[in-house]
C-alpha cells in the first residue's frame, strides 16, 4: 500500500509519525523530568531557609542565655523584695498605718487564700486575700485607695466597694470594703513550687490583728 503512494505523502506521513512519537516522548519522559526538577529546586529552597533560620536561631542562642540568666536575677532579686511570710503582721501593720495617715478608719479584716486564676505561683511565694473595712469621707477613702496602689508591689487592690448613707453635708461620711491581695516570699518553701491556691501563713479567716 506504500508502495503505491508517491514520495512526498511518505515524507508527510514520516514526519507526522516523528512528531507523535516526540510529543509522546515529551509528555511521558521529558514532561515529568521538569515537573520532578521544579519541585527538587522548590524543596531546596525550603530547606535553605530552614537552615537559614537555624542558623538565625543558633546565633541568637548565647543573646537569649544572656537574658535568660538577666532575668532569672531580676526574679530573684524581685522575690527577695517581698515581706517575709513570717512578717506577715507588720504587713497589717502597715497597711492600718497607711489608712490612719490618710485620717479614715479600719474596721474588720478578713483573711482568705488569693484567687490568682490557677496560675501556679513562684516557689514560695503566698498570696493572701485581705478583705478590709474602712470608713471616711470621699477625699480620706480616695488617700487610702491611692497609697495602697503605690506603696509597694507585693499588694494589689481588686475591688472596691462604697456606701453611701443619706447625706448630711457636701462631704458625708461613707463606709466601703476594700478587696487586696498580699504577696509574701517564704525561704523554707522554696523547695517546690506552691500553688496559687495554697493557703497562707495569716491570722485565721475573719480576724483582725
Amino acid at each position: 500500500m506504500f508502495a503505491k503512494l508517491a514520495p512526498q505523502y511518505l515524507f508527510a506521513l514520516a514526519a507526522a509519525l516523528f512528531v507523535a512519537v516526540l510529543a509522546l516522548f515529551y509528555t511521558l519522559v521529558i514532561q515529568p523530568k521538569y515537573t520532578q526538577i521544579a519541585a527538587l529546586r522548590d524543596d531546596l529552597s525550603a530547606r535553605q531557609l530552614t537552615e537559614t533560620q537555624y542558623r538565625s536561631a543558633s546565633a541568637a542562642v548565647p543573646a537569649l542565655r544572656t537574658t535568660v540568666a538577666r532575668l532569672e536575677t531580676e526574679r530573684s532579686e524581685f522575690l527577695r523584695a517581698l515581706p517575709p511570710t513570717t512578717r506577715f503582721a507588720q504587713v497589717v501593720d502597715q497597711l492600718r498605718a497607711n489608712v490612719n495617715a490618710a485620717g479614715a478608719e479600719m474596721g474588720n479584716l478578713s483573711f482568705n487564700p488569693a484567687a490568682t486564676g490557677g496560675v501556679t505561683l513562684p516557689a514560695g511565694v503566698r498570696s493572701v486575700g485581705i478583705t478590709m473595712s474602712v470608713s471616711g469621707t470621699f477625699p480620706q477613702l480616695f488617700q487610702v485607695l491611692r497609697s495602697l496602689e503605690t506603696q509597694n508591689r507585693f499588694t494589689t487592690v481588686s475591688t472596691l466597694g462604697l456606701q453611701l448613707p443619706t447625706a448630711t453635708s457636701f462631704n458625708p461620711p461613707l463606709e466601703g470594703a476594700l478587696g487586696l491581695t498580699v504577696y509574701t516570699y517564704d525561704v523554707a518553701q522554696t523547695g517546690a513550687a506552691v500553688p496559687a491556691s495554697a493557703s497562707t501563713a495569716a491570722p485565721a479567716a475573719g480576724g483582725t490583728p
